[in-house]
């Protein structure tokens, strides 16, 4: 390529730039980056202080009422048919337990032990029978238990107690509906009584309890009549 070639390209470029408007740094502030980590952890922080609060707040009125059952006023009876027209009745002399309830959160629980040693039927060679391994087998399996999983109400008063039946051994849902309830404070005392009346029928096959069906029914009745006392001073607040 020629020298003076060569000279008239360079002259054009050094031209162009000195056309070119000049570069000026710039002075504005660089944009700050958001900690999106911080932010997602300050409003789940603030999520669960209002969740807290709102819990606190529902349930800072709420009483439990906690009660002892009165093992003195207390009986579980059962009833079954022999030969089948025959009603056979007995009785369980020891239960002890305890129940609470809250009646602005409708809720509460029922918990008792039956000592299955404590079956009385009016004669003492039916009591023995009933005690022996064809039916309770009370040497192996000397406790009926009873635990509550859900209370039902109506307006204010339970209704019905679900929960798991521990007898033979075996545990098995059952329902116990209540018939009645009512509490009260006895005379003279800073005590109240509530009493509950409930029943229910089972299937003592569910229990492995087959023995002699049909001739002793298969179904058997289940009527709980429960007293128990609460001190005016021990209801507690559930705050």
């Amino acid at each position: 390529m020629p020298l003076s070639y060569r000279i008239r390209i360079f002259a054009v470029r050094a031209r162009r730039r000195l056309r070119a408007p000049p570069i000026v740094p710039c002075t504005r502030p660089l944009r700050q980056r958001t900690d999106y980590t911080s932010t997602s952890a300050l409003v789940r922080v603030s999520l669960a202080a209002v969740v807290a609060f709102a819990l606190g707040t529902a349930s800072a009125g709420a009483e439990t009422e906690s009660y002892q059952i009165d093992a003195t006023r207390t009986r579980v009876e059962y009833g079954v048919v022999e030969f089948g027209f025959i009603e056979q009745h007995g009785r369980f002399g020891q239960v002890n337990g305890s129940l609470a309830l809250d009646k602005d959160t409708k809720s509460g629980r029922i918990e008792f032990v039956v000592d299955a040693t404590s079956v009385e039927t009016g004669w003492s060679v039916r009591d023995a029978f009933v005690r022996g391994d064809g039916m309770l087998d009370v040497e192996r399996y000397p406790e009926i238990r009873f635990k509550s999983t859900r209370v039902e109400w109506s307006a204010d008063r339970p209704v019905r107690v679900h929960g798991a039946l521990t007898l033979h051994g075996i545990t098995r849902p059952i329902v116990l509906d209540l018939k009645t309830f009512a509490c009260e404070p006895r005379a003279g005392e800073a005590i109240e009584l509530c009493r509950a009346l409930a029943g229910t029928t089972i299937r003592r096959s569910q229990f492995e309890m087959t023995s002699y069906v049909p001739i002793v029914s298969d179904d058997v009745t289940l009527d709980v009549d429960v007293t128990a006392t609460r001190a005016a001073a021990e209801t507690t607040a559930a705050r």
